[in-house]
């Protein structure tokens, strides 16, 4: 529903740089992505909504629309087993162990945008268009000339040290 035909107001969720992870680390090639617990096959791209309960820890609940009911995708480790014979148990539980299931911080250094988008939100600062109290982060934010995607890692640490930034008159 449209927020201003009801009135009711979303729920914003100011969130840091350092509250990103990368879990791509943790997708082992060992877990099912493909297909939900009913075997229908995921969407991804259509993907609305997602939720993990604690209580099922291993199970990623999604939703194609806000109205439907949670779809559900098993994502608890699937250890191998050879094809004739059996695996030792042994091995099976190293395969477990030697899996590393550590998050890790999705940017260690602060995102780049490029010197056109810097001067354009600062713009919008001066004009009073951006709320004052978001002012001193648009003036923290970093840029760099062109598009940050085509630079080299180490050119762009070097530029995070010398910060540089122009108000338009």
């Amino acid at each position: 529903m449209n927020t201003k035909v009801t009135g009711n107001k979303y729920k914003v969720h100011e969130m840091k740089q350092c509250d990103f992870y990368n879990t791509k680390s943790l997708i082992s090639g060992k877990q099912n992505w493909l297909k939900d617990t009913k075997g229908n096959k995921i969407k991804w791209a259509k993907i609305m909504k997602v939720k993990v309960s604690r209580f099922k820890p291993h199970i990623l609940q999604f939703k194609y629309n806000f109205e439907e009911e949670y779809l559900e995708l098993g994502t608890e480790i699937l250890l191998t087993r050879p094809r004739r014979g059996r695996k030792a148990t042994a091995s099976i539980a190293a395969e477990a162990e030697s899996i590393d299931l550590h998050l890790k911080q999705a940017y260690d250094q602060q995102i780049l945008i490029s010197k056109a988008l810097h001067v354009d939100l600062l713009s919008l600062c001066t004009s009073n268009a951006i709320p004052q109290q978001y002012h001193a982060f648009y003036d923290s934010l970093t840029s760099c000339e062109g598009n940050p995607s085509e630079h080299s890692d180490s050119e762009l640490s070097e530029h995070l040290d010398d910060k540089e930034y122009t108000y338009p008159a």
